[in-house]
């Protein structure tokens, strides 16, 4: 049988942390990353899942869990998906027009 495995980024709550379960749930091994590390815990507990205390602004700590994933068949990052909406359509974001 394959594993595969996924790495969600902001995955301490909300939309990161039900991927998370969701994909578990599938049988996937997760590596759960979140900048709340207190809050990765019973995630971690729940789920089976690795989890990494992660601040995307240093870029050094970025590069070094990177570093510590496998292969991956998934990736979420719920942060970096916001940010990319925030640039390619800042207009919305910013409450002018879309």
């Amino acid at each position: 049988m394959t594993v595969l495995n996924a790495c969600i980024i902001g995955a301490a709550s909300g939309i990161g942390e039900a991927t998370a379960r969701e994909l578990a749930a599938r049988g996937y091994a997760i590596s759960a990353a979140d900048r709340d590390a207190d809050r990765l815990a019973p995630l971690a507990a729940a789920i089976g899942a690795s989890t990494h205390a992660l601040d995307l602004t240093n870029t050094a700590a970025v590069d070094g869990y990177a570093q510590t994933l496998p292969d991956l068949d998934a990736v979420r990052a719920t942060y970096l998906e916001h940010l990319v909406l925030r640039l390619e359509q800042p207009d919305a974001w910013l409450g002018g027009a879309a």
